[in-house]
């Protein structure tokens, strides 16, 4: 298959910015293995880019990091250290997209430039508590972005010492909580809901 012809298909697709090779199958009529060998030119010349060997960048309207993280390991939704700091609880920039999602735990660095995905495991009984934008991204809400974040780094995998969680509370901005919504969202998570609230409680004073 001719690259350029490849290349002026995605150019046509409008503002569609990722596609699988199942899309480009479909779109091109070609074989499987003729779509993968233009792609493999184009991503070596550095004109496409294909993410995890699966998905390919639409390099005439490029996908945004938080784009590429919905379709690298779904479901999953965007939490922890980087919900926190889109939702300006944490002060210091979180470059890695921290997300969580019923798979295994896994990190992943693709794109150009290099982006890091971190996907972490939660049971499909908590994968609840965010919102969709028009661009299909999913975002953890303040609350259980928080309650996210202590149950997988401190409960489910002792990453942060109590010491340690006890001192990154004291440095977030609490104060704009849902608390309410904190509390159902908290409960939950049963038991270990409780110790999360009264956790936040001590940092927050909520």
């Amino acid at each position: 298959m001719n690259p350029l012809n490849l290349l002026r298909l995605l150019r046509e697709q409008g503002e569609k910015t990722i596609f699988s090779l199942a899309d480009l199958e479909l779109l091109t009529g070609e074989e499987p293995v003729n779509v993968q060998a233009t792609l493999r030119r184009l991503n070596d010349s550095g004109v496409a880019d294909i993410l995890d060997g699966a998905w390919v960048a639409n390099p005439f309207h490029p996908p945004d990091p938080e784009e590429v993280a919905m379709v690298l390991c779904p479901p999953c939704y965007l939490s922890l250290e980087y919900a926190l700091n889109i939702h300006l609880l944490l002060g210091q920039l979180a470059f890695t997209r921290t997300l969580v999602h019923p798979g295994a735990t896994r990190t992943l660095t693709v794109g150009r430039p290099p982006v890091r995905y971190e996907y972490n495991q939660i049971p499909r009984r908590l994968f609840f508590g965010f919102q969709q934008d028009a661009r299909g991204v999913s975002l953890a809400v303040p609350e259980k972005a928080l309650l996210d974040f202590i149950y997988i780094r401190h409960l489910a995998t002792g990453e942060l010492s109590a010491a340690n969680l006890g001192s990154f509370l004291d440095d977030l901005d609490l104060s704009g909580l849902n608390v309410e919504r904190l509390r159902e969202f908290a409960s939950r998570f049963g038991a270990e809901g409780e110790t999360m609230l009264g956790l936040i409680t001590a940092a927050a004073e909520i």
